[in-house]
């Protein structure tokens, strides 16, 4: 319920089934601190996110990989992302998910650089990039007004059909329309 509740964003409802959950003194698993978290990031609520945080840590979860994903996206849609940082770097495991949480995180705070460069080195481990990391990885360029990265990313959306997907189509636009933009807005200067 927990779980399903979250995914519709009713994060109000999750926090509720899960203080309802503690008072029966049932014990939460990975699942549940994932689903708890994504609703603490939904609500953008730092200081609960943080509470949940040292339940997991109590209970031991810090490690799972779902939930490590989920609090670095708390702490990155929370304006934290040193912690989410953090806690990327602590991770024993990570994945796809957890590279996307961070490029998204850096891009949506004008990391541009960060973004690329966690992208690089997400490719080079052979992690597969989704519609999330190259929309993202886009906005990066646009926001540092790039053109040869964004050029190589489009490259790469060609390579892996991504070009055809909405998401990353508008962000394809977006980039080359900022890019341009600032390229012309310097020339007549």
């Amino acid at each position: 319920m927990i779980e399903r509740y979250a995914q519709i964003s009713e994060s109000r409802k999750t926090v509720e089934l899960f203080c309802q959950m503690r008072q029966a003194f049932v014990v939460p698993n990975q699942f549940t601190f994932a689903s708890l978290l994504q609703a603490c990031a939904t609500m953008e609520s730092l200081q609960l996110g943080e509470q949940v945080h040292c339940n997991v840590l109590k209970i031991g979860l810090d490690s799972d990989v779902f939930v490590s994903n989920a609090l670095m996206d708390v702490y990155a849609k929370s304006g934290r992302i040193d912690i989410s940082v953090k806690i990327f770097e602590e991770s024993q495991a990570t994945n796809d998910v957890t590279c996307n949480t961070l490029i998204v995180g850096f891009a949506q705070i004008g990391e541009g650089q960060k973004a690329l460069s966690l992208f690089s080195n997400m490719l080079d481990h052979r992690l597969m990039a989704s519609e999330v990391t190259y929309s993202s990885v886009l906005r990066a360029c646009a926001g540092l007004a790039s053109l040869e990265p964004g050029n190589q990313i489009h490259s790469l959306t060609i390579k892996t059909t991504y070009d055809k997907n909405t998401v990353v189509g508008n962000s394809l636009i977006d980039m080359y329309a900022k890019v341009w933009g600032h390229q012309r807005s310097s020339t007549n200067v």
